[in-house]
């Protein structure tokens, strides 16, 4: 298990690294709820396409990840020492499921950005 500090670098090092994109073109939603609040919902994230050339982008169904190489090549040695406490738990293969369980974020496991665990946020 990861302590909390290193929960905040691991999220530090994932959101400076990492940025989501939608997959989905843009959808409002607009529903009246028992006749008392209306609720508008978007999606805020950018589309995949608008992702800049220097990105990889890697297509986790749901989302797609953009990676900028270099700055997380800058991080590996590191980010490598804060997966090890994880590493029985990941033997059997990548799961960004199992991951974003154990980090705090189960819809972006494969790169978090809205809050770490016990809700403190890096940024």
């Amino acid at each position: 298990m990861m302590d909390l500090p290193q929960h905040q670098r691991l999220w530090h090092i994932l959101i400076d690294c990492t940025r989501q994109y939608r997959v989905h073109e843009r959808e409002i939603r607009e529903e009246d709820i028992g006749g008392v609040v209306h609720v508008v919902t978007y999606e805020p994230l950018p589309h995949a396409r608008e992702a800049p050339e220097t990105e990889t982008v890697v297509d986790c169904v749901l989302l797609k990840i953009g990676v900028d190489r270099p700055k997380a090549e800058s991080y590996r040695d590191e980010f490598a020492s804060l997966m090890k406490p994880l590493a029985g738990m990941l033997e059997q293969g990548p799961s960004y499921i199992t991951l974003g369980a154990e980090i705090g974020d189960l819809p972006d496991g494969a790169r978090p950005g809205a809050r770490p665990v016990a809700g403190n946020n890096p940024r």
